[in-house]
């Protein structure tokens, strides 16, 4: 079946689920509402428009570029609001600590699924792959590259002005280079090769488990996985980063199974931008780490 996502931003809104409750503290909270940028995009245009240094914002996690996402993000003695095309943030009040990667609960999604015929057989229970935008272009290989030491590489494939710069002019200090980007986008680069493996691992297994190990340091590594971190030179070793501690990630057991939570669907409606063929709505709850894009393609592919 020839689904189509995302043909219009709205077709795939996503609203993050997050326990906030203002208290006093440095950091100030908001509620980051964007279209069509990705969440590093929107993260860069905050930090100019209110002059802060990009280390000085958290964020949960990423949302997609192509929709319509809110999103709860802290900057550090800030209160000033941002209003330009497609992106908006409000303030909501203060707390004690920075947000940081994993703070939400998880995700409310309204997706619009266009180009069909029929409705599929509807299960609330899917694989829990990593999805398409873990992955980015090169984040896969950036990861492995850092992982392999091979840091001008890795600021090659990274490709961003400040860190091309940099090496420009300190060609023998690519990690320095790598520096210049905030801490939790290079843990980015790193998450993105343990997710490509727990994906792939996973692929390989017949009998699916209910847990998988995605790898890191200090954790047993299936012996699948092992052989294909083989393959890309790689060693359990490899995780221990020495040169940047801070990208040293340890393993964590993943579910393998998940539930869509709340999840509600329309009937079949004319699909207005697709001649002919028909769309439905789908709305429902994931936690945090689990991707819409893999609850919808099982839907539709399997």
């Amino acid at each position: 079946m020839s689904y189509k996502l995302k043909q219009i931003p709205e077709d795939f809104v996503v609203n993050e689920i997050f326990n906030f409750k203002s208290e006093s503290g440095p950091y100030g909270v908001f509620l980051l509402k964007k279209t069509c940028y990705t969440t590093t995009r929107a993260i860069r245009i905050v930090s100019r428009f209110v002059s802060t240094s990009l280390k000085n914002i958290g964020y949960a996690g990423l949302k997609d570029k192509n929709a319509v996402t809110t999103q709860y993000i802290s900057i550090k003695n800030c209160k000033k609001e941002v209003k330009i095309d497609n992106l908006k943030t409000e303030f909501l009040g203060n707390r004690k600590e920075p947000i940081s990667l994993g703070d939400h609960q998880g995700n409310h999604f309204e997706i619009t699924v266009r180009n069909i015929k029929e409705k599929p057989e509807i299960k609330a229970e899917f694989i829990n792959y990593f999805g398409e935008q873990r992955f980015s272009i090169n984040n896969v290989e950036i990861g492995k590259a850092m992982l392999k030491k091979e840091w001008v590489k890795a600021c090659e494939l990274i490709n961003q002005k400040e860190v091309t710069r940099y090496l420009q002019e300190n060609p023998n200090n690519p990690i320095d280079a790598i520096k210049l980007l905030p801490i939790k986008i290079n843990k980015l680069f790193i998450a993105a090769y343990q997710s490509y493996l727990w994906n792939a691992t996973l692929q390989t297994l017949n009998s699916k488990p209910q847990t998988l190990m995605v790898p890191g340091f200090g954790v047993e590594i299936n012996e699948k996985m092992l052989e294909l971190m083989k393959q890309d030179g790689i060693t359990e070793r490899d995780f221990i980063i020495r040169e940047i501690p801070q990208l040293t990630l340890e393993g964590v057991e993943r579910k393998v199974f998940v539930q869509a939570k709340n999840l509600e669907t329309s009937e079949l409606l004319d699909d207005e931008l697709n001649k002919g063929k028909k769309k439905i709505v789908l709305k429902f709850d994931l936690p945090n780490g689990c991707y819409a894009t893999e609850f919808v393609r099982q839907l539709f592919e399997n």
